[in-house]
């Protein structure tokens, strides 16, 4: 008899086997896995792209500081921040050191406050940056009513080396 018996031939001892019927098994649970898997990548991902922006607004932080404890008069801090005296644009320094970012300031902000001894121990420059970093996934979080943006924010505070001019 030549018929369909229901059993395949067992490849290492040569009989039969029955069937389990699990063949399509381990692509259904690839299957489930899977959107897992893609979150957790792009949300690494996605950190770690925060964090690099991060570094970034903490550097022109620091540098507009180191610059400002050296020249501690807010024309000549103006004047090293921005092009011009509306304050629309960064010079190509804050450009250089904002890596990575968008350098315009609706998404960049930089502040400076010049402390003199009356209010502190000691005469400071405080410089605050605040960026404001759009995820990856930001249409898909705002599409289920989140915010997909992110305030970074770095202050760096550093003791002048003269004191400070009107």
């Amino acid at each position: 008899m030549t018929g369909h018996t229901g059993f395949r031939a067992d490849t290492t001892t040569g009989g039969p086997r029955p069937r389990t019927g699990e063949q399509g098994q381990d692509l259904v649970e690839f299957a489930l896995i899977l959107p897992l898997l893609l979150l957790i990548l792009l949300g690494i991902i996605e950190f770690g792209i925060a964090i690099l922006h991060y570094n970034s607004v903490a550097n022109v932080a620091r540098e507009v500081a180191r610059y400002g404890i050296v020249h501690p008069e807010t024309d000549v801090l103006d004047d090293f921040i921005f092009t011009d005296d509306t304050q629309t644009q960064y010079t190509e320094d804050i450009g250089r050191w904002a890596r990575g970012l968008i350098t315009d300031t609706a998404t960049l902000d930089v502040e400076y406050a010049l402390n003199d001894p009356g209010t502190f121990l000691s005469t400071t420059v405080q410089v605050t940056v605040t960026y404001e970093h759009e995820f990856i996934t930001g249409p898909v979080v705002a599409a289920v009513g989140g915010d997909g943006t992110v305030d970074l924010r770095a202050v760096s505070t550093m003791n002048t080396e003269i004191p400070i001019q009107d």
